[in-house]
């Protein structure tokens, strides 16, 4: 019987943030033959894979050789880290060069640690999808992984001579934040938060930055991390969280949580505002971060209003830079030090105003 060849691509993409990636990494590396992680069924032969053009480490084309009858094409990829009780969404979109009648299924089949399938509770729905010229998507929604479940195996079939493009999206239940709060106590922040569910979840950092101009375009805040909290890992129960920033002084805050998965990908959460009120005492913070390259941070706090000078000098005494100098009014401020043609070394920053005068050291490394 004479041989045809069937054509398509499978796009992967995370969907979501938080997601855990279930996809394999071996699409950062292959070359040839099948991508780490994707397993080529029985049931179709002849199969060969290639990186699309102009889609490289992220795409796959699939060539089938079929006679045109029965199933052209099968394959699937075994996702790990399923959590039992959790529920999870499988997705696929697809376009044709043109319209074919059941062009394809899907399916979800559970497994347990033994690789054993869970037959009775599997996601394996028998409705053959069509492909047409414009972008559909198809989806198994709030697919409820089972008790023993600690994996599912996601399966592709096609169907008939076509050219179809395939955008795959696979979606777990994500870290889903439900409250994120901060209060003021002993003149201390005080943050608490909770999530619902966590999925691959590394932990959270807490970052701060002084409520000096809200305006400002997100990308030019200059945001400080000022810790990190361990996060439950995998959870489908309600989880609290709380952090104490003792290093802040008085003046007002944003706060954020910037939530790390294990496989490096992150999102932020709100904002939340913490006033710690007005300085009682003229004050210089130490810079952060110390040691630093190329950039760092000066806090400085003035009670009254004054004339204000912070200078950097170097260790023989030499001034190499002016970072205020004007008259300020009663608050908490930030000076921001570049350090563009400075060597490595120890540097002197002081800062005067009135009889006040404070030093502090800070390292250069470059």
């Amino acid at each position: 019987m004479k041989k045809h060849l069937l054509l398509f691509t499978l796009l992967l993409f995370m969907g979501f943030t938080y997601a855990q990636n279930l996809t394999n990494a071996g699409f950062d590396t292959w070359t040839a033959g099948v991508p780490d992680g994707w397993t080529l069924d029985t049931q179709g032969t002849d199969c060969t894979f290639s990186e699309v053009a102009g889609e490289t480490n992220s795409a796959m084309r699939c060539a089938v050789t079929t006679n045109g009858t029965g199933v052209d094409g099968e394959f699937n990829q075994t996702v790990l880290d399923i959590i039992a009780g959790q529920n999870y969404d499988f997705q696929v979109r697809v376009k044709g060069t043109t319209a074919v009648t059941a062009a394809l299924r899907f399916w979800c089949q559970w497994q347990d640690a033994s690789s054993a399938n869970l037959t009775s509770t599997n996601v394996q729905p028998s409705t053959y999808y069509t492909t047409t010229t414009s972008w559909a998507t198809y989806s198994i929604l709030q697919a409820t992984a089972p008790s023993l479940a600690v994996k599912v195996k996601w399966v592709v079939r096609l169907y008939g001579l076509q050219t179809t493009d395939i955008d795959n999206i696979l979606s777990p239940l994500p870290v889903e934040l439900t409250a994120f709060s901060a209060l003021v106590q002993n003149n201390t922040a005080n943050l608490t938060w909770q999530t619902a569910t966590e999925v691959n979840n590394y932990g959270f950092e807490i970052e701060r930055i002084r409520y000096e101009d809200p305006s400002v375009a997100e990308g030019m805040r200059n945001w400080n991390k000022v810790g990190f909290v361990n996060g439950a890992g995998n959870s489908n129960s309600p989880k609290e969280y709380s952090f104490t920033d003792k290093s802040a002084s008085s003046g007002k805050y944003l706060y954020r949580l910037k939530q790390l998965d294990n496989d490096g990908q992150y999102t932020y959460s709100k904002e939340v505002e913490v006033d710690l009120g007005m300085p009682t005492a003229f004050a210089l913070e130490q810079n952060y971060p110390n040691p630093f390259n190329p950039t760092t941070s000066l806090q400085y706090a003035v009670s009254a209003k004054q004339f204000v000078t912070i200078k950097v000098f170097d260790m023989l005494g030499r001034e190499v830079a002016l970072l205020v100098n004007g008259e300020k009014e009663p608050g908490t401020y930030t000076a921001e030090f570049a350090t563009t043609g400075l060597a490595s070394g120890t540097y002197i920053y002081r800062m005067q105003s009135g009889e006040f005068v404070q030093t502090k050291k800070m390292v250069l490394l470059k």
